[in-house]
């Protein structure tokens, strides 16, 4: 189990510096202990914080993401030649370096000065705001295509997206999601192992396919 986002944010913004770690071991064996609290009126409860959370995250993104976006556009190569990727990792590797270059002014903009003025490529907050950058980028840029039905809801995407920011924290990341967070780990942190797999089958033949997909390196004996 992970340490939700807001506690990370909360641990560098009182300490200026970096978590070490992510693991939440006391809610992780808690959880392996006891049993999930599976009840509707819980889910939705914590849905709903989700929600409220990621709610002024998503306005102050997109507005960011929005001018970048269109300063971009006035380098008439870079977007033809954005225009013509059809290839996510590809595209999300250009998303990944406007963003790169980016980062000091898009801190400041997101965060105090405070914050911003300590927060480098290290913080677990600075690798989850070059995501959320990379990924918004990429929504403007195909809702602005003609005839786009993108959609206009991406909430549950930039929860998706936290697991990705892990990578900045972990060795691999295993996902079913190959849509977002296999193109997006790969180019955002291309040293480190993404391993898909096809989540549905059957529970037995998942944990099977999981055991031969992860490298012996990974196994706790």
């Amino acid at each position: 189990m992970g340490y939700s986002l807001r506690s990370i944010f909360l641990t560098e913004k009182k300490t200026f510096r970096p978590v070490v770690s992510v693991v939440d071991e006391r809610a992780t064996e808690k959880f392996r202990n006891g049993t999930p609290n599976t009840d509707p009126d819980f889910i939705k409860q914590e849905a709903e914080c989700c929600r409220k959370e990621f709610e002024q995250i998503i306005d102050s993104v997109l507005k960011i993401a929005r001018a970048l976006y269109d300063n971009l556009c006035k380098r008439e190569e870079l977007s033809k030649e954005l225009r013509k990727e059809k290839d996510r990792i590809r595209r999300f590797e250009k998303w990944i370096q406007c963003t790169d270059i980016s980062m000091k002014d898009i801190m400041k903009q997101l965060f105090s000065e405070q914050i911003s003025s300590y927060a480098d490529s290290n913080w677990f907050t600075w690798q989850r705001a070059r995501l959320y950058l990379a990924y918004s980028l990429d929504w403007v840029f195909k809702k602005n295509q003609p005839g786009s039905s993108e959609k206009s809801d991406i909430s549950n995407d930039l929860y998706d997206i936290a697991h990705v920011t892990y990578l900045s924290r972990a060795d691999g990341l295993l996902t079913n999601d190959k849509k977002l967070q296999v193109p997006l780990a790969k180019a955002a942190f291309p040293k480190k192992d993404v391993f898909a797999v096809d989540t549905s089958k059957e529970v037995q033949e998942v944990f099977d396919d999981i055991i031969n997909i992860i490298p012996q390196s990974y196994r706790i004996e």
